[in-house]
């Protein structure tokens, strides 16, 4: 009976180590997610979905956690949205199910932490008060990004009929003729890379 036995199992055994066969249901390919780990919040984050292999797939794409992104937009596998702004840091994390074809999904999550982006600090410097017809110029060199990042800057006249000429500091203007003691307001806002902040008129009289 113990010889049988032994005989019985030695073809079982070779057949299951000799066989080529794959299951159908399992896939040889391994997916990710590709993008950033961190950014910050009001940027556009670019996201990639790959797989190891030349395989072709669909996949369902959801945020599963965080504040709610904004405009998401598919180009092929690529995938891009705006963060929303936040005075706080934060979490948020998305879900990607790949599905292959015939073979079973595969669930892949990225996590991505999101760094506050406060306003820029906009500072006017220059005379509050002048003569019509004499100069007056304004300076925005003091504004900053708290974040060390760049700044632009854009001015406007919001009140006042005179025209402003750029400066590489700033902006000189005329003052208008006036037939009695008048406000006029210029604008100036800054931008950093991601969004666009504005600070209060400046008055001049």
């Amino acid at each position: 009976m113990k010889l049988l036995m032994q005989m019985l199992l030695l073809p079982l055994l070779l057949i299951g180590c000799g066989s080529d066969k794959k299951d159908p249901e399992i896939s040889d390919s391994s997916y990710e997610i590709i993008g950033p780990q961190s950014a910050y919040a009001g940027e556009i984050v670019e996201l990639a979905l790959s797989a190891s292999s030349k395989e072709s797939f669909t996949f369902d794409f959801s945020q599963t956690a965080g504040p709610e992104v904004n405009n998401i937009e598919f180009d092929g596998n690529d995938i891009s949205f705006m963060l929303p702004l936040s005075y706080e840091d934060y979490k948020t994390s998305f879900s990607a199910i790949f599905n292959p074809g015939e073979v079973g999904a595969t669930e892949v999550v990225f996590d991505l932490t999101v760094n506050k982006n406060l306003p820029p600090t906009v500072v006017i410097k220059g005379a509050n008060q002048a003569i019509e017809f004499t100069q007056v110029q304004l300076s925005g060199e003091q504004s900053l990004d708290p974040e060390g990042g760049q700044i632009s800057l854009a001015w406007e006249v919001t009140n006042g009929d005179f025209e402003l000429q750029e400066l590489e500091s700033g902006v000189v203007f005329t003052v208008p003729s006036v037939s009695k003691q008048a406000k006029v307001s210029v604008k100036l806002t800054a931008s950093d890379e991601y969004v666009f902040w504005s600070t209060p008129a400046g008055h001049f009289s």
